[in-house]
C-alpha cells in the first residue's frame, strides 16, 4: 500500500509540474505575441509619423529651417523609447511567468515530500504497528 501510495504521490506530482510548465509556456507564447503586436504598432507609427514629416515639410518647404530634423528626431526618439518600454514590460512579464512556474513547481514539490513522509511513517507490519 505504502509502495502504490508513493506511486500516485509522484504520478500527482508530475502531472502538476507538467500542468505549470504548460501554463507557462501559454503565458510566455502570449507575451511574445503581445510584444510582437506591440512592437508592430510602434513601427507603424514611426513609418506614419515619417510620412507626416515628410509632407508636410514638402508642402510648407520647412526642410531648411531645421524643422524636419528636429520633428525627425523627436519621432525616433519617442520610438525608441517606446521599444524600450516594450522590452522592459515583455522581460518583466517573462520573469513573472518563470516566478509563477517555480512556486507552482516548490508548492508541488513540498505536496509531494509531505506525502511520502506521511506514507514512510505508516506501520508496514505489525511490530511496527504495535510499538508506533
Amino acid at each position: 500500500d505504502v509502495e502504490a501510495g508513493q506511486e500516485a504521490a509522484g504520478d500527482i506530482y508530475q502531472e502538476q509540474v507538467g500542468m505549470y510548465g504548460e501554463q507557462k509556456d501559454l503565458t510566455t507564447q502570449a507575451i511574445q505575441s503581445q510584444f510582437t503586436g506591440a512592437s508592430r504598432d510602434v513601427g507603424f507609427g514611426l513609418q506614419t509619423g515619417q510620412r507626416d514629416i515628410a509632407y508636410t515639410t514638402g508642402k510648407t518647404n520647412l526642410a531648411t529651417s531645421g524643422t524636419m530634423q528636429t520633428q525627425t528626431k523627436d519621432l525616433l526618439a519617442k520610438a525608441k523609447s517606446d521599444m524600450t518600454k516594450l522590452v522592459e514590460t515583455r522581460d518583466l512579464s517573462k520573469a513573472e511567468a518563470n516566478l509563477s512556474y517555480r512556486k507552482g513547481q516548490m508548492s508541488a514539490e513540498d505536496a509531494y515530500q509531505s506525502t511520502l513522509t506521511g506514507l514512510e511513517s505508516q506501520p508496514t507490519n505489525f511490530l511496527e504497528g504495535m510499538f508506533s
